[in-house]
């Protein structure tokens, strides 16, 4: 069987894995670009390309955070580079930002040293539970699907820590509602075993209860983009069947 995956996040390098020995996989991507799982190009979604509207996505997190030069910001969650590049050149910040996967450590220094940034974003290859030091801001996007729900109080007590006394932090994750899953706990489904293989997907009561525990968490603005998702796969799949 030949088997589409479109987009090379975090969702899509596990399934190619996953799936690669027994099948044709072809991972589609648009390399040159900036990554991540709202991105292709050239597909237009009210006017706005899937490029655009993925910039405008990192933009707006870089707005939710208020960053502005002089700060320090942490990236839990590297991805390919394009969070930590758009908030260094039209932010002014610093930024530091990790991850275990050596392909994507490769791929954002690259891409940091061809940006002209190197003396502005520190890549690290590096577990976020063993970084040091305090930060303005704390981004984390879709990486907390990885973590285990067991890992949720240790994940949000890392984002304390971290954080200085007037710091903000960003946890952006796709989410079940409560009912699925707690179900989820249980028993496997579609979502774990077919759309993001090996993953434990949360829900929003879950990650709040988890951020409850460090004492000096608050929410201060819950925002749900689950519609814009599902346009984006709309997209992905109108593009793949016209090729």
């Amino acid at each position: 069987m030949r088997i589409a995956i479109v987009g090379s996040g975090i969702s899509g390098l596990v399934s190619a894995h996953l799936l690669h020995e027994a099948h044709d996989v072809v991972l589609f991507e648009a390399g040159d670009h900036v990554g991540g799982h709202t991105h292709t190009h050239d597909v237009e979604v009210g006017g706005q390309s899937l490029h655009d509207a993925q910039v405008a996505k990192i933009e707006r997190i870089c707005r939710k955070l208020d960053l502005g030069p002089g700060q320090h910001l942490l990236e839990i969650g590297t991805g390919w580079g394009a969070l930590a590049i758009h908030a260094a050149r039209h932010h002014g910040v610093r930024v530091t930002t990790t991850t275990l996967s050596r392909q994507q450590h490769e791929v954002a220094t690259a891409r940091v040293k061809a940006a002209g940034l190197e003396s502005r974003i520190r890549v690290l290859l590096s577990d976020y539970r063993d970084l040091e030091g305090s930060y303005d801001r704390v981004a984390s996007v879709e990486m907390i699907e990885a973590v285990g729900r067991e890992y949720y109080p240790a994940f949000m007590r890392v984002l304390s820590e971290r954080l200085t006394p007037d710091g903000l932090a960003l946890v952006q994750a796709i989410t079940l509602p409560d009912h699925r899953y707690e179900r989820s706990k249980r028993e496997a489904n579609h979502i774990n075993r077919i759309v993001f293989p090996g993953t434990c997907i949360p829900s929003t009561t879950a990650l709040l209860q988890a951020a409850s525990t460090t004492g000096d968490l608050r929410l201060f603005h819950l925002e749900e983009i689950g519609p814009h998702y599902a346009t984006t796969l709309r997209r992905w799949r109108e593009r793949l069947l016209s090729r």
